[in-house]
């Protein structure tokens, strides 16, 4: 997991890299570092250049839902930083896939790009 996360970042996360990102929750005083949004906008450019045509990525995970009360899963300090699924479905079609919502409940997600 951490060679192909290196891989796909550029970044060197060594062997704590679950804590390379932070923490923020439901917490609105914390945002991410800056630039994070972008980062990881540039990573799904990064994972639809090495589909292979006709591949798909497959995206589970926790996300910002529309409705805060939504917000039920715990989130890892240190780990989780959820984005919406609006802007993670905008990050994908700007990395030329063609991005479907296949599940979503309360704040989970299952996003799939198609190349």
């Amino acid at each position: 997991v951490v060679a192909c996360l290196e891989s796909l970042s550029g970044e060197r996360l060594g062997p704590n890299y679950r804590y390379w990102v932070e923490y923020v929750g439901g917490h609105e005083d914390i945002r991410p570092k800056a630039g994070y949004r972008a980062w990881k906008a540039a990573l799904f450019g990064r994972i639809a250049a090495a589909l292979a045509p006709g591949g798909s990525f497959v995206l589970a995970d926790v996300v910002v839902p529309e409705r805060p009360e939504d917000a039920v899963v715990p989130l890892e300090e240190g780990f989780d930083l959820p984005d919406s699924v609006a802007d993670q479905l905008e990050w994908l079609a700007d990395a030329g896939l063609s991005s479907t919502v296949a599940w979503s409940a309360g704040d989970l997600a299952v996003l799939v790009g198609d190349r």
